[in-house]
């Protein structure tokens, strides 16, 4: 058997067909991408409870190893907001054993999220992620943005508070606590807001009016982070705030590439690692998988999910192997990345070596920078995440959709993420077992004078005596069949002159045990209240599978017609059958 190298490593396929033409696209999204990178990764690494070095070193070699191993062009990984607030939500509950204890536990989690993606992409399981609905994903995104939104309280007005993850208690703490509120660094965080949203909102209709190049435009607006990061650690410098009005800063940062190896880590809490390590697993995949489907829906270009759990499981063991924290893809970066031109993986390794030469010769730049503003990086990173529109858009849907959504969404701000997205699943199954326990059953009649049939509610119709046609519009199983019996049985009672009933069953998929046994009992009650029963149009494949169960015999062969139409006319009731159609 010969294998495709190029399937596990695809950046043998760009590397081998690059194209000039490419570099620079690549090498403007992987500078545009390397600026936002190295304020987010310090600030996601604190959020998660972790000194900013850790959240450095995750831009290095697990951003470069995705980019190589990536199956789009498109996706770039390093540390999230989201994926942080998991973290912290998995193991910070531990924190109090000590920071070491800690660095050791979120190391044991990255190892565990790696080995999760792995597996999932060598056993090709990347479609368990279904059982995450939209509404599950969008309640889980929503209470995770406003969690980290709270979480930056703190930061933002100098309040020392007790570490949680809970979104109740980071709004409740602080308010308990302002008299240790320090009007410099509010004043440092609100700046930096102010900064970043003029930076994400005006300033580019402000450049367009200087008619700067486009692409030009699109750098500088992207570089509001590294501007503000410039401003705030400048005036702390200058006015010495740490010292004179207790500005808390970021304070040593080592110099230098990390030194590879793995370790140390903490196997003891595996009972919390594991589910947490499962669950950013699913919420990263179908992140990953939703945004690379949504930034290439124009161009098409191919995506294996498969081995996008497999960069993403190899990124995460470089992490641990690095020094740094669990990573997925990130949304915001990676919708920069598209924008930017982006041909290949190499915009990738050009933002981690570019983040690399920062932490080889920069570091002691960020000595000064205030918590306040990369509290405010964060903020500002979440806030687009948060859809008030969600319960009302779900609701068109269906009247049912809104609950996993509302479920999963108290859930997790109220008891923990991993609390909230397993009772989401949970209710979201439950909301999907209750939606096909009542399938849709639709009653036809005949189009005038044609072979056709239609729903007798919307369209004008023939009425063809003691003949009732029913059409069942799902697939029957055992939680849905005695619905189908109830409603049956209803239906002749109304209808009561009814003679002959017509099962239309164009739409079923597959006929469990359970419901092949009360059709059959069905069939055999009504002969005896009178109503013969003729089953149309059942799909060849569902009727070969029936028949390894006798179906057809027990019931009779003689009931059986591939048209609603051929149905009917079996009935002798429609006396127009012998005139053209």
């Amino acid at each position: 058997m010969t294998i495709n190298l190029v399937q596990y490593l695809p950046f043998l396929g760009w590397m081998r067909n690059y194209k000039r033409g490419d570099l620079p696209g690549d090498l403007i999204a992987g500078l545009t991408i390397a600026t936002m990178l190295i304020p987010q990764t310090m600030a996601y690494a604190l959020l998660a409870g972790l000194p900013p070095i850790v959240g450095l070193y995750t831009g290095i070699l697990p951003v470069l190893v995705y980019g190589l191993l990536t199956s789009s062009r498109v996706l770039t990984l390093g540390p999230t907001a989201i994926t942080s607030v998991m973290v912290l939500d998995t193991i910070g509950p531990l924190a109090d054993q000590g920071p070491e204890v800690y660095l050791a536990l979120s190391f044991t989690l990255a190892l565990t999220l790696g080995i999760v993606f792995l597996l999932m992409g060598l056993f090709r399981l990347g479609f368990i992620v279904n059982v995450l609905s939209q509404p599950v994903l969008a309640g889980y995104v929503n209470a995770a943005a406003l969690i980290i939104i709270f979480s930056q309280i703190q930061n933002i007005t100098g309040i020392s508070t007790e570490r949680t993850s809970r979104g109740h208690e980071l709004l409740l703490f602080p308010l308990r606590e302002l008299d240790q509120l320090n009007l410099t660094t509010l004043g440092i965080g609100l700046s930096s807001l102010i900064i970043l949203f003029y930076f994400r909102g005006g300033l580019e209709k402000h450049l367009q009016q200087l008619r700067l190049p486009t692409m030009l435009i699109f750098i500088i607006t992207r570089s509001g982070p590294l501007l503000t990061i410039f401003i705030t650690t400048t005036l702390v410098y200058l006015f010495r705030l740490n010292e004179n009005n207790g500005v808390r800063i970021i304070g040593d940062i080592p110099t230098g590439f990390p030194m590879l190896g793995f370790g140390p880590f903490d196997f003891s809490e595996m009972t919390l690692i594991i589910p947490g390590a499962i669950a950013i697993a699913f919420v990263g995949f179908m992140e990953a998988i939703s945004t690379a489907k949504s930034l290439t829906a124009k161009d098409r270009h191919p995506l294996d999910p498969n081995q996008e759990l497999i960069a993403m499981g190899a990124a995460n063991v470089a992490s641990v192997a690095s020094g740094g924290l669990a990573c997925t893809t990130s949304i915001s970066r990676s919708a920069v990345n598209y924008t930017a031109g982006a041909k290949t993986g190499l915009s990738s390794v050009i933002a981690a070596i570019f983040v690399g030469l920062a932490v080889t010769f920069f570091t002691p730049l960020f000595f000064f920078l205030p918590q306040a503003t990369l509290a405010a990086i964060i903020v500002m990173s979440v806030a687009n995440l948060i859809d008030t529109q969600a319960v009302g858009r779900f609701r068109r849907y269906s009247k049912g959709e809104p609950i996993p959504f509302v479920v999963t969404f108290l859930g997790s701000f109220f008891l923990g993420i991993e609390v909230g997205i397993a009772a989401g699943i949970f209710v979201s199954g439950a909301v999907q077992l209750y939606r096909t326990s009542r399938p849709p059953i639709i009653r036809l009649e005949r189009v005038w004078n044609t072979e056709s049939y239609a729903d007798a509610v919307h369209y004008d119709t023939q009425v063809i005596p003691t003949v009732l046609i029913m059409r069942i519009d799902a697939s029957l199983y055992f939680a849905n069949a005695q619905h189908l019996d109830r409603f049956l049985n209803n239906a002749i009672v109304e209808f009561a002159n009814t003679e002959h009933l017509i099962l239309v069953c164009n739409a079923i998929n597959t006929l469990d045990g359970s419901a092949i046994e009360i059709l059959v009992d069905l069939i055999m009650d009504f002969e005896k209240k009178g109503v013969k029963i003729y089953i149309a149009e059942m799909k060849d494949r569902v009727l070969a599978r029936v028949d390894r169960v006798n179906f057809v015999d027990r019931v009779g062969e003689h009931r059986f017609y591939p048209t609603t139409h051929a149905a009917v006319l079996a009935t002798g009731k429609l006396d127009d059958y012998v005139m053209p159609i």
